[in-house]
């Protein structure tokens, strides 16, 4: 078992896979926290909905995205596997993003729905994936660097969501 400074003075190659990895976790997230910074604006201001329905619409998209989390890992076990998973849940965040882009006012909730299913087929895979790469290509013990790179992304979309509130 290697040692934490042995660790932290890691000098050697990633797998790509865990780039590929991160940067479409990166991409997921900005997707996910990026509309739902702006989703109350948007709706009041652009869909012209009341304040009070828009907040309690926001809290039950985040709470479809909490939810489908959970169906999506099922799906990723059970039915369709990681890759295949990975692939949907991309095509349908980027299917409900053109969705919104085209037409907002006739389509958002479309837009919106596909890309709380996408997430959630998303979200789940990238912890399970990560466990693979590091048990199958670099050594166990630096799965712990791993984490905490894929941790830094989180909160640095965390950050964001609030810094341009």
């Amino acid at each position: 078992m290697l040692s934490l400074i042995e660790i932290q003075d890691f000098k050697g190659k990633f797998p790509k896979q865990i780039w590929y990895l991160f940067f479409t976790e990166m991409w997921e997230r900005f997707c996910f926290y990026g509309n739902r910074g702006m989703l109350v604006i948007f709706m009041t201001d652009i869909l012209l909905i009341k304040e009070d329905v828009a907040n309690l619409k926001y809290g039950a998209i985040q709470a479809f995205v909490y939810a489908f989390t959970f169906i999506g890992g099922l799906f990723a076990d059970k039915i369709l596997g990681f890759q295949r998973s990975l692939l949907w849940g991309g095509i349908l965040m980027v299917l409900g993003s053109v969705v919104m882009g085209l037409d907002a006012q006739h389509f958002f909730f479309y837009g919106i729905c596909l890309i709380i299913v996408g997430t959630g087929f998303l979200s789940q895979i990238f912890q399970r994936w990560l466990v693979n790469c590091t048990e199958k290509v670099i050594l166990v013990a630096m799965r712990d660097l791993v984490f905490s790179m894929q941790e830094l992304i989180s909160v640095r979309c965390w950050v964001a969501d609030y810094v341009f509130l």
